[in-house]
């Protein structure tokens, strides 16, 4: 198995890398990791092929997704893959004095709604392409 090799999604005529990148340690699972370190990891992975990488809100409460993000603006767009999961909402808390987020390290400053409705993942769906 290399990261050039991909495999067909169902009967869809989608091709996905079989190897990639998770980049929930980039939002501070296990350590506080700085934007440096974040951008060095990015482009070891890159250089060493992967073409797929998987974030999501909830690694580091947007962290990971914002690292992600700035990463792959500075590449081709149509040549990666970039998977994300929805469910989690992100939103500014109500309190920023109180607020205490979960147990992450050096997550951003956000409140996490968990919201599985239909319209609330549309929404979710609809931002990501939004994007330039």
């Amino acid at each position: 198995m290399t990261p050039k090799d991909r495999r067909r999604v169902g009967k869809t005529a989608l091709q996905m890398p079989v190897l990639g990148f998770g980049t929930c340690p980039l939002g501070g699972v296990y350590a506080a990791i700085s934007e440096t370190g974040a951008r060095a990891t990015f482009s070891a992975a890159r250089n060493g092929g992967l073409r797929l990488y998987d974030t999501a809100p909830w690694y580091g409460l947007g962290q990971a997704e914002h690292r992600t993000g700035r990463a792959q603006s500075e590449q081709t767009r149509g040549d990666h893959v970039l998977t994300s999961k929805v469910g989690r909402v992100l939103r500014a808390p109500r309190d920023r004095q109180s607020h205490v987020p979960p147990a992450w390290q050096a997550p951003l400053a956000f409140e996490v709604q968990h919201v599985f409705a239909c319209d609330a993942i549309m929404r979710s769906y609809e931002a990501a392409w939004s994007r330039p």
